[in-house]
């Protein structure tokens, strides 16, 4: 079952989420992200249906169009890296 967590907390949805669905791996796409090319979504899951890596994007470089970004995030990774980015967002704010 699905916990409803802060609306503020998005990182900590995402990962509940994922854990009450027991995946392997979260892909991030987000709502502005219209025009998604289904090919590239299928490239990089390719990549990380390797799993050699815990996260997997194209967005470094950005030699895509924006609105075709895709990360896919390993949950176990993920999980290990929760703490800090709550640390860090609270700290900033």
């Amino acid at each position: 079952m699905l916990s409803r967590r802060s609306e503020h907390d998005v990182a900590g949805r995402f990962l509940s989420c994922l854990k009450a669905y027991g995946w392997e791996y979260g892909v991030r796409i987000n709502g502005d992200r219209l025009f998604l090319d289904v090919e590239t979504l299928h490239a990089v899951l390719a990549i990380a249906d390797t799993g050699e890596f815990d996260l997997v994007t194209n967005i470094p470089g950005q030699t895509f169009p924006y609105g075709l970004g895709v990360e896919i995030v390993r949950t176990e990774f993920y999980a290990s890296c929760l703490d800090s980015m709550t640390r860090t967002s609270t700290a900033s704010t």
